[in-house]
């Protein structure tokens, strides 16, 4: 109730309102906790009716509250309210505000104004109008660089469950570490983050999970792309590889081995003879020189 507080949960305690006022009080005040949509509503109610009531024993608010246990965290919620309320501890502020919640939700909530509800807004607090834009401060007024810096911020992991990543080799050449790695993630609802999506959340919220799960598709499919652009480029020059080889191939099987057997004996005869007039011509002369010779 405290986180939704903060930020303010008119919209969502006005999305029940169908159910009627009671139904939202009910699904906190029973002691059972669904973790669904009106159960955030009821505890958010809650935490406002809180508020109130500590500012009625001359507090300033829920913060007294938060200050009173973060001076001694032995001190329990029970210790607290009885600490900051008119009310003997948590059992005794229950049974009032299951009493008397439904009638807070409906003549001292204003749930269709701009204001959020969130604390220190107009709504709760009597301050400037809180909505759903300016909530989280966007300008500098002289805060901190990180609005949020004081609270504990929860980011989905989004596409980025890398324990779903699968990689695969292909042997893509005929030598040792001609290899193709490629890595393929998961782009599951589960590893998206999309598995348990509540459509009771807020818009914003909803379309940054949204906005996240398209953005790591989108990168997915580059990825994909240029992995495929890779294997193709590989296949084109494989394909030619084969297609020489099977030319050099079909050059050495289609030889007629008869034919080319006897061409290889004519060419050979030819020869002989060609050296053995060669040799003839050039013993003519050696023969006329022998009988210039005196005896």
């Amino acid at each position: 109730g405290a986180a939704e507080f903060i930020h303010g949960a008119d919209e969502r305690v006005l999305g029940h309102m169908g159910g009627g006022a009671a139904a939202i009080v009910s699904a906190v005040a029973n002691g059972s906790w669904g973790g669904g949509s009106i159960n955030y509503a009821g505890a958010y109610v809650a935490t406002r009716y809180l508020h109130d009531k500590i500012k009625e024993a001359g507090g300033s608010g829920l913060k007294d509250l938060m200050q009173y246990m973060a001076e001694d965290t032995s001190r329990t919620l029970d210790q607290a309210i009885a600490a900051t309320t008119n009310y003997a501890g948590k059992v005794t502020f229950m049974a009032d505000f299951q009493a008397n919640g439904a009638n807070y939700i409906t003549n001292n909530m204003d749930l269709t104004n701009a204001d959020t509800g969130a604390i220190g807004g107009l709504d709760a607090d009597g301050g400037g109008i809180v909505t759903a834009e300016n909530v989280v401060d966007e300008q500098g007024h002289g805060y901190a660089e990180d609005p949020l810096e004081s609270f504990n911020v929860t980011f989905a992991e989004t596409y980025r469950n890398v324990a779903s990543t699968r990689s695969m080799t292909f042997q893509v050449g005929a030598a040792n570490g001609m290899t193709l790695d490629l890595e393929f993630g998961a782009i599951g609802v589960d590893a998206l983050s999309l598995g348990n999506v509540d459509s009771s959340l807020f818009t914003g919220s909803i379309v940054g999970l949204a906005d996240a799960a398209i953005e790591q598709v989108s990168a997915e499919r580059a990825k994909y792309g240029a992995l495929m652009n890779r294997l193709e480029s590989t296949i084109s020059t494989l394909q030619v590889e084969h297609e020489n080889t099977s030319a050099a191939r079909s050059r050495i099987v289609d030889v007629d081995y008869a034919s080319e057997t006897a061409n290889l004996s004519a060419n050979t005869i030819v020869r002989n003879a060609a050296q053995a007039m060669l040799a003839q011509a050039n013993s003519q002369p050696n023969m006329v020189l022998s009988l210039l010779r005196p005896a």
